[in-house]
């Protein structure tokens, strides 16, 4: 477990009444060549903030399952709020101690425009320029708006209240949506105006609806049905299965 640490929101002129939060900064992780560089800009940018920072794979006899390793990540925390950032992705920190500030119960977005850059980029990530995908929509020079997945801030209980990520989306994509359908549900959901990055890195499986097929369809499909119904939504998301 981990302590957390106190922190003054009011930091660089943002959150003049967000004073002393435990925050812990979960980081999903499994070491792969192609993700070093990325990871090591992640990192660093984290440590700025004097956070703990908890590192947590997923069971490492199968391939990597993004969902299992932040629910990995989430358990070993007990400060009252959690950021859960992929190891590719960078904010505004501000946006972040904006989120900290106004927060409910409600998981809340730190960003409205997702923007993937090269993972070789080595200045200001907010000033470089987008790149195009494999398998995804053309990106927009702005980026992508209204993303759903790679970095959320949530207090601990909100987290497990929407039931942490289901990690029967074994590769990429469909828990992230699944987990806003919840959220929306059971806490609320909100975001907090401007960009994030993600260093664009080799990664198998990143098209999640493609590679869970149609068992991840289906259940995709049981989220879409219990969306805005509370007792439906919470019979889905107290199923035991949805944890390997």
């Amino acid at each position: 477990m981990t302590d957390g640490v106190g922190i003054d929101c009011g930091l660089g002129g943002y959150g003049g009444d967000c004073v002393a939060l435990a925050v812990t900064v979960c980081i999903p992780w499994r070491p792969q060549p192609t993700r070093m560089g990325p990871y090591r800009k992640v990192r660093a940018f984290w440590e700025q903030t004097g956070w703990p920072i908890v590192e947590a794979d997923s069971d490492p006899t199968r391939h990597f399952n993004l969902a299992q390793a932040r629910n990995n990540a989430v358990r070993q925390v007990d400060t009252e709020f959690v950021v859960v950032a992929d190891a590719d992705v960078i904010p505004k920190l501000e946006n972040v101690y904006s989120a900290l500030e106004g927060i409910g119960e409600e998981i809340i977005w730190p960003y409205t425009l997702h923007r993937y850059i090269s993972g070789d980029w080595e200045g200001d990530p907010f000033e470089a320029p987008v790149v195009q995908l494999d398998g995804m929509p053309p990106q927009p020079p702005e980026g992508y708006i209204e993303w759903t997945g790679s970095l959320y801030v949530a207090r601990l209980t909100s987290y497990w209240r929407v039931g942490g990520f289901d990690e029967r989306f074994t590769s990429w994509g469909g828990e992230d949506s699944c987990f806003r359908i919840a959220a929306n549900t059971l806490v609320g959901v909100g975001r907090v105006n401007g960009p994030c990055i993600s260093y664009n890195h080799e990664c198998p499986g990143r098209n999640g609806a493609e590679a869970e097929g149609g068992a991840g369809s289906a259940l995709h499909g049981q989220y879409r049905a219990a969306d805005l119904h509370p007792l439906q939504m919470l019979k889905l998301t107290r199923d035991p299965s949805r944890f390997l």
